[in-house]
């Protein structure tokens, strides 16, 4: 008999404040070749706010377990109450700016999120005030953005990649985590450390 095939498990989800941060995450992901799924508001062109957050999450897929195994096809074990997602993390990639001291401390505590069932999974990743500024101030641009440019420059910057997994690609990888955890203004290094963490193997 051919041996079995693993099975290709959804790994995380991240979910975007808009179109900068969604494009940077399907850079890494598709660099990385990770089976990590984005989630945005027509594909980043409107924001997700984090005073939004707990209504989405009490939507569907976000909803129930349930739904969200039946939506994203996530590897759960056990059964009733006790079933729990294995090897899988939801990042949510926020913007801080604009917002009261309270949220910014709910958030970035996960206290806003503890009564739902997703809380374990949620990683909050913040940016102060703003993604652009701390890609800015860690040089991963040269140059401040405007508003109406953000969606070409950032999908220039961030491209897809359709190439196979390599050790350059790989590297690429560490290097903007690397740059990205010298800044103190963000922790967007952890959500590429995880996926870093999560490559299997690549040609050297």
């Amino acid at each position: 008999m051919p041996p079995e095939r693993e099975v290709n498990y959804l790994k995380g989800i991240f979910i975007c404040h808009g179109k900068t941060e969604l494009c940077i995450g399907k850079h890494i992901c598709t660099k990385l070749h990770l089976n990590i799924k984005p989630y945005s508001k027509h594909k980043g062109s409107h924001s997700i706010e984090i005073t939004a957050l707990n209504a989405l999450l009490n939507k569907y897929p976000f909803d129930t377990i349930s739904n969200f195994k039946d939506a994203y096809g996530v590897e759960v074990i056990g059964k009733g109450k006790k079933q729990k997602i294995c090897n899988f993390k939801l990042f949510i990639i926020m913007d801080l700016d604009h917002l009261g001291d309270k949220i910014r401390k709910d958030y970035i505590s996960k206290k806003m999120f503890e009564e739902h069932w997703l809380y374990e999974y949620i990683v909050p990743i913040l940016n102060v005030e703003k993604i652009d500024d701390v890609l800015l101030q860690s040089k991963v641009i040269d140059k401040e953005v405007k508003n109406n440019e953000k969606g070409h420059f950032y999908e220039t910057v961030f491209p897809i990649n359709k190439a196979p997994l390599c050790y350059d690609t790989y590297q690429e990888a560490v290097t903007l985590k690397e740059r990205l955890s010298k800044n103190k203004n963000t922790n967007m290094d952890e959500f590429i450390e995880y996926c870093i963490s999560n490559v299997k193997s690549f040609k050297k």
